[in-house]
Protein backbone atom coordinates (compact mmCIF):
# COMPACT_ATOMS: atom_id res chain seq x y z
CA UNK A 1 0.00 0.00 0.00
CA UNK A 2 1.48 3.41 -1.01
CA UNK A 3 1.14 6.26 1.87
CA UNK A 4 -1.77 7.94 -0.13
CA UNK A 5 -3.56 5.14 0.36
CA UNK A 6 -4.42 5.63 4.41
CA UNK A 7 -7.01 8.07 3.78
CA UNK A 8 -8.79 5.34 1.90
CA UNK A 9 -8.48 3.27 4.60
CA UNK A 10 -8.74 5.61 7.63
CA UNK A 11 -12.42 5.73 6.19
CA UNK A 12 -13.21 3.04 8.07
CA UNK A 13 -12.81 4.21 11.11
CA UNK A 14 -12.39 7.71 12.95
CA UNK A 15 -9.06 7.24 14.31
CA UNK A 16 -6.41 6.33 12.95
CA UNK A 17 -2.43 5.54 14.65
CA UNK A 18 0.81 5.82 12.52
CA UNK A 19 3.66 4.22 13.78
CA UNK A 20 6.62 5.45 13.01
CA UNK A 21 9.16 3.31 14.65
CA UNK A 22 10.11 1.11 11.94
CA UNK A 23 11.02 4.64 9.46
CA UNK A 24 14.95 5.57 9.38
CA UNK A 25 14.24 8.63 7.01
CA UNK A 26 11.35 10.65 5.97
CA UNK A 27 12.03 12.60 2.01
CA UNK A 28 9.69 15.84 1.31
CA UNK A 29 7.63 13.37 -0.41
CA UNK A 30 7.22 11.52 3.19
CA UNK A 31 6.53 14.52 4.37
CA UNK A 32 3.85 15.78 2.23
CA UNK A 33 2.09 12.18 2.33
CA UNK A 34 1.99 13.22 6.32
CA UNK A 35 0.18 16.73 5.42
CA UNK A 36 -2.14 15.16 3.21
CA UNK A 37 -3.19 12.85 5.65
CA UNK A 38 -3.64 15.58 8.08
CA UNK A 39 -5.51 17.79 5.83
CA UNK A 40 -7.85 14.87 4.50
CA UNK A 41 -8.51 13.55 8.55
CA UNK A 42 -9.32 17.06 9.88
CA UNK A 43 -11.80 17.76 6.44
CA UNK A 44 -13.42 14.17 6.86
CA UNK A 45 -13.24 15.46 10.73
CA UNK A 46 -11.16 11.98 11.83
CA UNK A 47 -7.94 12.03 14.31
CA UNK A 48 -5.03 10.84 13.52
CA UNK A 49 -2.06 10.32 16.27
CA UNK A 50 1.67 9.63 15.60
CA UNK A 51 3.35 6.76 17.45
CA UNK A 52 6.88 6.08 18.21
CA UNK A 53 8.98 8.04 16.22
CA UNK A 54 12.87 7.55 16.64
CA UNK A 55 14.88 10.83 17.68
CA UNK A 56 15.80 11.81 14.30
CA UNK A 57 12.14 11.28 13.07
CA UNK A 58 11.20 13.40 15.87
CA UNK A 59 13.41 16.38 15.26
CA UNK A 60 12.34 16.40 11.83
CA UNK A 61 8.69 16.35 12.34
CA UNK A 62 9.71 19.28 15.56
CA UNK A 63 11.49 21.31 13.15
CA UNK A 64 8.73 21.18 10.22
CA UNK A 65 6.27 21.74 12.82
CA UNK A 66 3.85 19.02 12.57
CA UNK A 67 3.94 18.09 16.04
CA UNK A 68 1.71 20.96 15.93
CA UNK A 69 -1.03 19.03 13.48
CA UNK A 70 -0.42 15.36 15.23
CA UNK A 71 -0.30 14.66 18.07
CA UNK A 72 3.14 12.50 19.06
CA UNK A 73 3.26 9.75 21.03
CA UNK A 74 6.43 8.21 22.27
CA UNK A 75 4.91 4.35 21.70
CA UNK A 76 2.10 3.14 19.61
CA UNK A 77 0.33 1.58 22.93
CA UNK A 78 0.65 5.72 24.50
CA UNK A 79 -1.04 6.61 21.56
CA UNK A 80 -3.74 4.00 21.57
CA UNK A 81 -4.32 4.30 24.89
CA UNK A 82 -4.55 8.35 24.45
CA UNK A 83 -7.63 7.78 22.37
CA UNK A 84 -9.20 5.46 24.75
CA UNK A 85 -8.84 7.95 27.79
CA UNK A 86 -10.61 10.68 25.08
CA UNK A 87 -13.90 8.00 24.77
CA UNK A 88 -16.63 8.52 26.90
CA UNK A 89 -16.95 5.56 29.78
CA UNK A 90 -19.70 3.76 27.93
CA UNK A 91 -17.80 3.64 24.25
CA UNK A 92 -14.28 2.96 26.36
CA UNK A 93 -16.11 -0.62 26.63
CA UNK A 94 -16.85 -1.19 22.62
CA UNK A 95 -13.10 -0.12 22.31
CA UNK A 96 -12.07 -3.27 23.05
CA UNK A 97 -12.06 -5.06 19.74
CA UNK A 98 -8.80 -5.72 18.22
CA UNK A 99 -7.45 -2.45 15.83
CA UNK A 100 -7.06 -3.77 12.55
CA UNK A 101 -3.53 -3.10 10.49
CA UNK A 102 -2.82 -1.71 7.22
CA UNK A 103 1.66 -2.04 6.58
CA UNK A 104 2.28 0.84 4.27
CA UNK A 105 4.99 0.07 1.66
CA UNK A 106 7.13 2.36 -0.47
CA UNK A 107 10.17 1.58 -2.70
CA UNK A 108 12.04 4.79 -1.43
CA UNK A 109 12.86 6.32 1.78
CA UNK A 110 9.73 7.89 2.08
CA UNK A 111 7.40 6.28 4.73
CA UNK A 112 8.74 2.65 4.47
CA UNK A 113 7.93 0.30 7.04
CA UNK A 114 4.86 1.93 8.51
CA UNK A 115 2.15 0.55 10.22
CA UNK A 116 -1.11 2.57 9.82
CA UNK A 117 -3.59 1.32 12.99
CA UNK A 118 -7.25 2.02 12.87
CA UNK A 119 -8.79 1.88 16.40
CA UNK A 120 -11.62 0.68 16.82
CA UNK A 121 -14.45 3.22 17.82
Amino acid sequence: MRPGEIAEHAAQTRRVVIDLSGVEMIDAAGLGALISVALTAQASQRSVKLAAPGNLIRQLLELTKLTSVFEVHPTLDAATVAFHAQATPAIAHQNDAPASHAAIEDSRHTAANVTCMMVPR
